[in-house]
């Protein structure tokens, strides 16, 4: 029952929240530098797994009809993306010192 393709409002959605993210990260950026590069690398954090999940979720190639391999491939793809999140958050605090 996978689709082959994400739906528009979902990609809107998320070219939305990164040009909502970039424009408050420059508008703070602007007053405080710390602050700017903690809102785009939060951002970041944020949106770069949700794209990945995003991509992976539906371009699978060709649709899956067995639900029980479906759902097992959604909880996986959710623990990456988890992993995903947790391994930008440790390179953030690790190489981005005033943070």
């Amino acid at each position: 029952m996978a689709l082959n393709k994400a739906p528009h409002w979902l990609i809107k959605t998320l070219k939305i929240q990164v040009i909502i993210i970039l424009i408050v990260g420059v508008g703070l950026f602007i007053t405080s530098a710390v602050t700017g590069y903690s809102v785009i690398l939060g951002g970041a954090i944020y949106s770069l797994p949700a794209y990945w999940a995003m991509r992976r979720e539906f371009n699978r190639g060709k649709a899956n009809n067995d639900p029980k391999r479906t759902l097992v491939q959604m909880y996986g793809n959710q623990l990456v993306k988890f992993a995903f999140t947790l391994v930008l958050f440790a390179l953030a605090f690790g190489f981005v010192k005033p943070l």
